[in-house]
């Protein structure tokens, strides 16, 4: 590290101040020499299970990740106007908003404040944009506003695009049915850079993660590494182009998480014949009820189905008798009252819709659910105190 620049206020003793570098820097330089393999970033996890971790990505990454992603999936040309929810200091609005629409001589649009619902539209409806980016908290709360298909004009946008979580199949479908507009899910982590499972425009299907990215090849094991068959859920390494090395000064979470040229994501996917993959959880959030492992998004993707549900946050927790049950931290739409008798409500709906064993055996309703600043949902905070 040979120098640190700070923007957008005065930074410690040592550091450099990014307006005063600007306004000495000449009008033109020599670009710097640099070979495809040099590493270049640093992306800081989201920490949605603990402590971020700097994952480095090389200039060879930016560039396979527009391709094979920003291209590849997207089809972005030169005529789109990217708007995405989710800032550039996250991987994911990095790509969206920068090394994407620049590879093929498209546009973004850039806004300085967090985006709320109605931000979001307003943004939509004035800058006209082709493509939209954002995470399912945020579909949730626009499909929250009344009217909103009558009050703003969307029809700019070609498709719009999911990620961070998994994205309800109650989300997709009301998306579609108020706005015309379809929901295109897609997987990627920091430490892929960007996607390396995901839907396409015109070929997404409801409550499936989607299909490989060209150019990037996976593996689901069982718990002792041995490979599992269609429709079984296990443990997803990918392969390809754009995947970290390592950690920056984390050696103990590189070995426990790079393995070659292998990633391990920590997260739990079944893969069926045609090669489609859905999402189960996070490894460390799978729940084992009744012997039966249990998927806290398809809990989750049951609650919001119910019209008073905004949004809903799963986790395991020890009963009495020391056995995991689910317990789910529920966010009400405006008008609805907290109550015994609606969290009982809830609690049927559930085992009505997804089974006995999946119905929760606590649930709570709060404001909101934790979040990391990217939109994701920080499970391990909605565990009971």
């Amino acid at each position: 590290m040979r120098a640190v620049v700070v923007v957008g206020s005065r930074g410690l003793p040592g550091t450099h101040d990014f307006d005063e570098l600007l306004a000495a820097a000449k009008p033109t330089c020599e670009p710097a020499r640099t070979l495809a393999e040099d590493i270049c970033y640093w992306g800081y996890t989201s920490g949605s299970t603990g402590t971020p971790k700097a994952a480095v990505h090389s200039h060879a990454h930016f560039l396979a990740a527009a391709d094979l992603v920003g291209v590849g999936v997207f089809g972005l040309e030169a005529d789109d106007l990217v708007f995405s929810a989710s800032k550039m200091f996250f991987a994911f609005g990095l790509g969206n908003s920068l090394y994407f629409p620049a590879r093929v001589g498209g546009a973004s649009v850039l806004v300085p404040e967090r985006i709320d619902a109605e931000r979001a539209f307003e943004v939509i409806a004035g800058e006209r944009p082709t493509v939209f980016f954002t995470v399912p908290t945020l579909y949730a709360r626009m499909l929250a506003i009344d009217d909103a298909e009558r009050r703003w004009d969307l029809s700019s946008l070609r498709y719009c695009v999911s990620s961070g979580e998994a994205l309800p199949p109650s989300i997709f479908d009301a998306w579609a049915e108020r706005f015309g507009l379809e929901l295109v899910e897609v997987v990627g982590s920091t430490e892929a850079l960007h996607d390396f499972i995901a839907n396409t425009p015109g070929a997404g299907r409801r409550g499936a993660a989607g299909r490989l990215v060209p150019g990037f090849e996976a593996r689901l094991l069982d718990d002792a590494g041995a490979p599992v068959g269609d429709g079984v859920v296990g443990h997803l390494l990918i392969k390809g182009p754009t995947t970290s090395p390592y950690y920056w000064n984390r050696l103990e979470r590189t070995r426990a998480t790079m393995h070659g040229p292998w990633l391990s994501t920590g997260d739990m996917f079944a893969r069926d014949a045609e090669g489609v993959f859905t999402f189960a959880g996070r490894a460390d959030d799978m729940l084992k009820v009744a012997g039966t492992w249990v998927s806290p998004a398809e809990i989750e993707a049951a609650l919001v189905e119910h019209p008073g549900v905004l949004e809903a946050g799963v986790v395991g927790v020890p009963d009495g008798d020391g056995l995991t049950r689910p317990h789910a931290v529920v966010v009400l739409k405006e008008g609805w009252i907290a109550s015994p008798d609606l969290a009982a409500t809830l609690t049927e709906f559930v085992r009505r819709r997804a089974g006995g064993h999946r119905a929760p055996a606590t649930l709570v309703f709060a404001d909101e659910l934790p979040k990391t600043v990217t939109g994701k949902v920080q499970r391990f905070r909605l565990r009971p105190t």
